[in-house]
């Protein structure tokens, strides 16, 4: 028996008369339901396979035989992209400086000299009217210089007049005293004007000597500054930037008010060309189809833009770094008959064709299936690894040798393909198989 305290009123926690009670909350048990159901389905789809019967099947396996293959016929064949041959042409603003207008736009059609874009002219006009003043300056100085060298040799030639006239004087001087007609000490006066007069004719020669040396140092500096003034009209010029090639218009890769630096002088890329009579198609060969790839071989591209009618070419180069990631060689194809529809970065497929030999045709080793087991063309159903599932593989195929077809790539000798029962297959069904 449950004693109370008498402090504690249980009236207080009775549910009064003709309350009715509080509703049932029903999502308690909703939610819980759903998700039971919904892990339910979800583990029943997972195990569907289980409480299905497979599919019976018969398989058959790929024998080995001896194709046939003539001149011209497809080796293989693999996916690429078109490139530019040899590679895309950068148009080049040839100074620094920010551009004030781009007059081409991807697509347009380039020719060599043509007009690409024009950057601000201020600053170069005005470094080409300072090399003007420079190169003023220097006339100016060449002209002074050559002044002042005649006026020394004019000096030089008076002060040899005068010396002349002392030695004349002196001569006389001299006759005077032989004869007693002289008076005392004159000899000695004219001996010592005439010295004095030599000694000034030397510092004159100097002084003219030095003038005309000044004149060869001021027409280097004129030079100097006749070639700032052609460097200057030249960055004035290089302001309207030039194509130098004719080609069609990539990528557009400056706008205006782009401030172009560059190395030495010059400034960025402006846009990039092509020549479309001059393209290549980099194609991912296969590891285990480069020993069928010699340089020269030829090869037929086919693009989606030109349907119904191949592009030729040939090949012109092994790359010889493989790529680790893809498990491929990259091979370069040159096209020999480009048109408007071939494009840079148009993906393309490349059928790579046998070598041309002496007799025409060769023997070669092959697998040959039954022609009735291809799917599409290029596809057949084999059993999986683990031998309990139906695989859809995708196959290179030869020529067909009469209820045959030759298989190229795509397909070992130990594979099982499905023959009977296939028509109920679905990729990754279960199976039971029989030869």
């Amino acid at each position: 028996m449950t004693v109370h305290p008498p402090s504690v009123d249980l009236d207080v926690l009775a549910r009064e008369r003709g309350v009715p009670p509080p509703p049932r909350r029903w999502g308690r048990y909703v939610l819980p339901l759903v998700l039971v159901l919904g892990f339910g389905g979800a583990l029943a789809w997972a195990f569907r396979d289980a409480w299905t019967d497979p599919i019976e099947v018969t398989v058959v396996r790929p024998r080995s035989g001896i194709a046939r293959v003539a001149e011209g016929s497809v080796a293989f064949q693999a996916a690429g992209w078109v490139e530019p041959d040899p590679y895309p042409l950068e148009v080049v603003a040839l100074t620094t400086g920010t551009v004030l207008e781009v007059l081409v736009e991807e697509s347009d059609v380039v020719t060599a000299g043509g007009i690409v874009a024009r950057l601000v002219r201020a600053d170069a006009e005005l470094e080409r009217r300072l090399a003007e003043a420079d190169l003023s300056e220097s006339e100016a100085d060449i002209t002074g210089a050559r002044a002042e060298h005649r006026r020394r040799v004019e000096a030089v030639g008076k002060k040899g007049a005068q010396i002349r006239v002392l030695e004349e004087e002196l001569t006389v001087q001299q006759l005077l005293e032989e004869e007693g007609a002289s008076g005392p000490r004159q000899v000695e006066l004219a001996e010592a004007r005439l010295a004095e007069a030599r000694s000034e004719l030397a510092g004159v020669e100097a002084e003219a000597d030095l003038a005309a040396a000044t004149i060869p140092q001021a027409e280097a500096r004129r030079d100097r500054r006749a070639l700032l003034l052609e460097q200057a009209e030249l960055a004035l010029e290089r302001t309207t930037v030039r194509s130098l090639w004719d080609g069609i218009v990539l990528e557009r890769l400056a706008a205006p008010g782009s401030l172009l630096h560059g190395h030495e002088g010059a400034g960025g890329v402006i846009c990039a060309l092509y020549d479309p009579d001059h393209l290549r198609i980099r194609v991912d060969v296969p590891q285990e189809s480069i020993a069928s790839v010699s340089i020269g071989q030829q090869a037929q591209i086919l693009s989606e833009g030109r349907r119904g009618q191949a592009y030729s070419g040939a090949v012109m180069r092994l790359v010889p770094r493989a790529d680790i990631q893809k498990v491929t060689l990259e091979v370069q194809v040159r096209v020999h008959d480009p048109d408007k529809w071939l494009r840079p970065e148009m993906l393309c497929q490349v059928r790579f064709l046998e070598p041309e030999r002496d007799e025409g045709v060769e023997d070669q080793p092959t697998l040959l299936i039954p022609a009735a087991l291809l799917v599409d063309a290029n596809k057949v159903w084999v059993v999986s690894a683990d031998g309990d599932r139906a695989v859809l593989r995708t196959l290179t195929v030869g020529e067909r040798i009469g209820d045959e077809v030759s298989v190229i790539a795509g397909l070992n000798l130990s594979d099982e393909l499905i023959d009977r029962g296939r028509e109920s297959l679905t990729d990754g069904c279960r199976i039971r198989t029989s030869e």
